[in-house]
């Protein structure tokens, strides 16, 4: 690609890559939250399931991300799906943080709140939605800004994918970063522009989602 600033092309170039890269991310992201939540309210309802649980989730976490790559390749660059590949990669770092600040939070809910709702006859999904959920929320957003961080980090090993003799590109951030070094000299142009560009987003969503957010969940706090 011509790494020129006045090429309209190169732009163009640029923000669908970084679209692409929202999206993958995005979709892992929101893998993970629904995964994250389904566990913490299994592990709220089963001190027993928790004790056995949470040290093999603590076990897998310190497997490190690229030990899955294999996996990832095996499987879905086998299936043809490129995509399905890149969106496991990040699943596999950005699922720890979302999954343990939910359970942390889950275990922190004050008894004499479960007593009230036992009270009110709050069970099952009223449970759930009136007492769980509004108390992870903060958990969730703290946890998702985390997440997010961890997944735009492995966005270079996400869209670089190396199957037998062939290296496949994603387009996305990661792989112009990728392709702003793939020639052995730094194509500085574009290796400057991805980095902006992540940060840009990075910045839009900390204004406009994790700011408001975090002043929202102050609302759900214990005292």
């Amino acid at each position: 690609m011509d790494s020129n600033l006045l090429d309209l092309f190169f732009w163009q170039t640029v923000l669908w890559a970084t679209g692409l890269s929202v999206v993958r991310i995005l979709v892992s992201y929101l893998i993970c939250l629904f995964a994250g939540i389904v566990v913490a309210i299994w592990l709220a309802s089963s001190a027993k399931a928790e004790r056995i649980a949470v040290p093999i989730f603590d076990l897998v976490q310190n497997i490190p991300p690229l030990a899955f790559y294999p996996i990832a390749i095996l499987v879905f660059m086998k299936a043809n799906l490129i995509e399905g590949s890149a969106i496991f990669v990040l699943v596999t770092v950005m699922l720890w943080p979302l999954l343990f600040g939910l359970i942390g939070a889950a275990k922190q809910i004050p008894l004499d709140i479960k007593y009230a709702a036992r009270i009110f006859g709050a069970k099952g999904s009223k449970y759930i939605r009136y007492v769980i959920l509004p108390a992870v929320f903060p958990a969730v957003v703290t946890s998702s800004i985390v997440s997010w961080g961890i997944g735009w980090n492995l966005l270079v090993v996400a869209e670089w994918i190396r199957y037998g003799q062939t290296d496949i590109r994603l387009q996305g951030v990661g792989g112009l970063l990728n392709e702003a070094t793939a020639s052995g000299t730094v194509d500085v142009v574009l290796f400057t522009t991805a980095v902006v560009m992540i940060l840009v987003v990075v910045s839009l969503l900390h204004v406009f989602i994790w700011r408001p957010l975090l002043r929202k969940s102050e609302n759900y706090k214990f005292d």
